[in-house]
């Protein structure tokens, strides 16, 4: 267990010998460290709460991409007014799902001739610098749930990145669970800047030997977790045209 700032110094006292160009990004070593431990494993603490969205009637953007967004977690689902859910298909870009259920971009087509209850989402493409995205969803929403406002409810588990550390008291489970693997990993990566790779080597090679053995607590603790919970009934399926790709697995977010 550690904060923010006793991992900084854990770091400065492995590194203190190098030019204080490299000491001096010891916060922002320590932070690339945590996102590299996010990026190699989905930790229980990264599972975010599902985002709930409401389609709009002949619009297919659903609604924006949460910032913090890393990676699906599992096939979203569309909820119907009885409470029943039907797992939507995710496929990797707009391209595949105009392919599937047409366009109105020529500007002759008429829209209703398109529209449907969604049975597919995926990320639309960038809309500025930052990387802000919206969920799209096909067919084009038509207004016929069974809803009063006849608009549909989808649901999008995902995982989460978490918020890098600021405060030198922050503290995150990270910092308490893995603060052995951050320490390792912020100093390989200090060495390396150095262009030092023999020493950033060993650390990252440690930080690796940390990793698997945090990342297998992390699995046993999930799976006692999921020991003890109720079994809940398989949820409705809509056929498809073509066989579910979930493997392709889109993130967003990077270092």
């Amino acid at each position: 267990m550690a904060t923010y700032q006793e991992i900084q110094t854990r770091v400065g006292q492995i590194i203190i010998d190098l030019p204080t160009t490299v000491t001096a990004q010891l916060p922002t070593l320590v932070n690339e460290a945590m996102r590299s431990i996010q990026r190699q494993h989905n930790f229980r603490v990264m599972k975010s709460t599902s985002q709930l969205f409401t389609t709009t009637y002949q619009t297919a953007a659903l609604g924006a991409v949460p910032s913090n967004f890393k990676s699906y977690r599992g096939r979203p689902v569309l909820i119907n007014q009885d409470g029943s859910v039907q797992q939507l298909e995710v496929v990797g870009h707009q391209d595949e799902m105009t392919r599937d259920f047409g366009t109105t971009a020529g500007g002759e087509a008429d829209a209703d001739l398109l529209m449907g209850r969604p049975r597919v989402i995926t990320m639309g493409d960038p809309s500025d610098v930052a990387g802000t995205m919206n969920f799209l969803v096909g067919p084009i929403p038509d207004d016929l749930s069974l809803y009063d406002d006849g608009d549909y409810r989808i649901s999008v588990p995902y995982w989460k990145w978490m918020p890098a550390l600021s405060a030198s008291s922050d503290e995150n489970w990270f910092t308490t669970y893995a603060d052995d693997y951050l320490t390792f990993q912020a100093a390989a990566e200090g060495f390396f800047d150095d262009h030092d790779v023999e020493n950033g080597t060993y650390w990252q090679q440690k930080a690796q030997q940390r990793l698997q053995e945090i990342i297998i607590s992390d699995k046993q603790d999930w799976a006692i977790q999921r020991d003890i919970l109720i079994p809940q009934p398989d949820a409705l399926r809509t056929p498809l045209s073509r066989p579910f790709r979930f493997g392709q697995r889109w993130t967003r977010g990077g270092l």
